[in-house]
């Protein structure tokens, strides 16, 4: 039998409140499922043996995960269009102010960002991480990212060659299989300030008859806007179908494109076009610091990156909620 992964549901429990903000009612899907609390029933290990809460046999283990179990049948109905959100946390243990941790775990005890999806799960890379309620992320084992270097003309950026971080992370997803019950999978950058409601408004138009379908998001460079239409990596968003496209055909990616000097964003535009999956071009629904800011009052905004400190990034939050 397959080994039980983390998994998360947004309703899902934890001692903390959500800060209040209004937001419009919007449609709701007939789609439902199974409600889950942050409680661990085992843990996995890399053998096919598991270990219950009180064992009686413990085996070897390398790596670890906490799986939370649906304890009940109780039946949501999920918004429409669905969403399921995940997000990459880097851990590093040699580094005591090391941000991405905390920040995701204050966002998952206030409910916001990918906590306010339909469904959601965190991985991790460098470590697990305790979220709360017993919830240890799922690790990727891979190296830890390098930086770029534009200097050298097999590199693409002078951001995080994180590629392999994020193909396995795909795998995780593919894994987890929760993506299939939803509209939309977001992929969300920590230090980016996201907001699901917001992220519906915009692919509603592309999620009835749905179709494959990914986002760009900048087109400022180079060497002034309108530059080449990019996908870049705060925020990227794939329609079901996008995503079953890339896991049957990731293989041929991997192969065939160049992507070792590549960070993840990069690599996924490119391995969309090579799929033939469609690009929306709009260039107006992230402000990014990267590409085009803005300010966190701004209405129209999906997300704002980057915010690399808890209380600059629920700041923002607070701005960009209040000014409704």
């Amino acid at each position: 039998t397959k080994p039980a992964r983390t998994t998360s549901s947004k309703t899902a429990t934890t001692t903390s409140s959500k800060p209040s903000t209004t937001t419009s009612s919007k449609p709701t899907s007939t789609t439902t499922t199974k409600t889950t609390t942050l409680t661990p029933t085992a843990t996995r290990t890399s053998t096919t043996k598991t270990t219950t809460r009180k064992p009686t046999n413990t085996s070897t283990s390398t790596v670890k995960t906490t799986t939370l179990a649906p304890p009940s049948t109780t039946k949501v109905h999920w918004k429409f269009p669905s969403l399921f959100c995940f997000e990459v946390t880097c851990v590093k243990p040699e580094d005591p102010d090391w941000y991405e941790p905390v920040l995701v775990k204050v966002q998952l005890q206030q409910r916001v960002s990918i906590f306010d999806c339909d469904e959601f799960t965190v991985f991790s890379n460098g470590g697990t991480v305790l979220l709360g309620g017993n919830w240890t992320t799922v690790e990727i084992a891979t190296p830890k990212a390098t930086i770029g270097d534009l200097n050298k003309p097999e590199q693409t950026t002078n951001s995080w060659l994180n590629t392999m971080i994020f193909q396995k992370a795909w795998e995780e997803v593919k894994y987890d299989g929760r993506y299939k019950h939803h509209d939309w999978t977001v992929k969300v950058d920590p230090d980016a300030v996201f907001f699901p409601d917001r992220l519906r408004d915009l692919v509603r138009p592309h999620s009835k008859p749905a179709g494959a379908w990914y986002f760009l998001n900048c087109n400022r460079f180079p060497p002034s806007p309108p530059g080449e239409a990019k996908l870049y990596g705060s925020v990227e968003v794939f329609s079901r179908k996008a995503v079953d496209a890339y896991l049957e055909g990731k293989d041929v990616c991997i192969e065939k494109l160049d992507w070792k000097g590549w960070g993840e964003d990069f690599f996924m535009q490119k391995c969309m076009d090579k799929l033939k999956v469609m690009a929306v071009y709009n260039f107006k629904w992230i402000g990014d610091d990267r590409c085009w800011p803005a300010n966190c009052s701004a209405q129209d905004k999906v997300a704002f990156h980057d915010f690399k400190n808890i209380d600059k990034w629920f700041d923002c939050w607070g701005q960009s909620t209040q000014a409704r």
